[in-house]
């Protein structure tokens, strides 16, 4: 059992170019479930051990550069979802035709306003959390290669 290179990652991401946001963190949460289990397939066998010690770091690092790289979209997308509303409110109170009783129902409309980025910036959020408890998953999995090796070892002088 391999577990994919990040070469591999990213043909498999280029042939399948997702339409949709949620398209997108399905195939990307696919792809990193796939990787979880190969890795953990190959915990199954001692001989498989010393090419996952040699790769496991590796997607580790790949998984995080793809968690900050979530971080860094969450944070400009909320950052643009700040400026547009400010400028709804400002818009809504001051320019607008329509009398608004007080403040929620200003907050009320521009809610609804921005409804399609609120959505998008959940759906980026929780997908940062998956890939943050992905990378928990591979530290595990880190931590779990040791106790392997000493079961191994155990189980050889027994015998």
């Amino acid at each position: 059992m391999k577990c994919l290179n990040q070469k591999e990652m990213n043909n498999n991401e280029s042939s399948q170019t997702p339409a949709t946001l949620e398209e997108y963190i399905a195939q990307h949460q696919q792809m990193w479930s796939n990787v979880i289990s190969e890795m953990n397939g190959q915990m199954k066998k001692f001989t498989d051990l010393p090419d996952l010690q040699m790769t496991i770091y590796s997607k580790r690092q790949n998984a995080l550069d793809y968690y900050f790289n979530l971080l860094y979209q969450v944070s400009s997308m909320s950052k643009e979802y700040k400026k547009q509303y400010a400028t709804r409110y400002n818009s809504y109170k001051v320019n607008s035709q329509i009398r608004y009783n007080s403040d929620t129902a200003i907050n009320a409309q521009i809610a609804s306003d921005l409804a399609d980025v609120t959505y998008k910036l959940s759906l980026l959020e929780n997908h940062a959390k998956y890939m943050q408890e992905t990378v928990k998953t591979i530290d595990n999995l880190i931590y779990a290669i040791s106790n392997r090796i000493r079961i191994e070892e155990l189980i050889q002088n027994v015998k």
